[in-house]
């Protein structure tokens, strides 16, 4: 089960560097030396800096830093769906809220009416993304029918669902919002798709490796400093600065 932290903040003692890592997915998870590492980034750093502690952030495939934040050398995941991280440590304040959504060529008339209306489509996923309860158990029951999902492993698997999207070698590419908006932008493509809500906004959290006996501590302090940048609002300037709505509020 996942562990939900409640309770007072621990006592404060020397500052911890918490090392935590995730896949570039900008603008939430950015490269480490941009100016700009992504919104989570900088909501973790200004959490963290509240509470007296630092991070260290790090970007490797989003596989790998499950792996070895289960194994204990990595503190933490950026940007995680409850249901898929089941052991580890979940803090009670989320880090972002996402909105699903699905990417059609422009010119596509589909129109989204739940899971039950996506077998016409060949639809690309990402392997090992969470999007809503019951898309999960859409790709999860299609996962073997390649006429109707087309997973993508790469590093920069939105990237490339968005181009097989637009040649025509899938028909729709599931998604974030900001994300693939930010991507559609950089590639020079938001003439030619269009982004489709699916089901409900999904919260994200930081996920704290269950191998660790610093996580729930870690976890009580996040949802500390998470309490700290909203009342001072910089959690509605962070937002700004990366052009994000207040539908993406924690």
């Amino acid at each position: 089960m996942t562990m939900v932290v409640a309770g007072a903040t621990p006592p404060a003692r020397a500052a911890d560097i918490i090392r935590v890592a995730s896949n570039e997915w900008c603008p939430y998870n950015c490269g480490p030396a941009d100016d700009r590492p992504g919104y989570m980034v900088d909501v973790l750093t200004e959490a963290f800096a509240a509470v007296g502690h630092r991070i260290a952030y790090e970007t490797r495939p989003r596989n790998r830093a499950l792996r070895e934040a289960r194994m204990g050398f990595l503190d933490a995941v950026v940007g995680a769906v409850p249901r898929g991280v089941e052991r580890y440590v979940i803090p009670q304040t989320p880090l972002a809220t996402v909105q699903p959504v699905l990417a059609l060529r422009a010119q596509s008339r589909y129109r989204y009416d739940g899971p039950a209306s996506l077998p016409p489509l060949l639809v690309g996923t990402v392997k090992g993304y969470n999007y809503t309860a019951e898309i999960d158990a859409y790709l999860a029951q299609a996962a073997d029918d390649m006429t109707r999902t087309d997973l993508v492993f790469q590093h920069d698997a939105e990237t490339l669902g968005l181009r097989k999207l637009t040649i025509g070698r899938i028909d729709a590419f599931l998604g974030y919002e900001a994300v693939l908006a930010y991507l559609a932008e950089r590639l020079a493509l938001s003439d030619r798709l269009r982004l489709v809500p699916v089901g409900e906004p999904t919260h994200l959290y930081i996920a704290f490796s269950p191998a660790s006996a610093d996580s729930p501590r870690y976890a009580a302090l996040f949802d500390e400093g998470m309490r700290v940048l909203a009342e001072s609002g910089r959690l509605a300037a962070l937002r700004a600065k990366y052009g994000l709505s207040e539908e993406d509020r924690p």
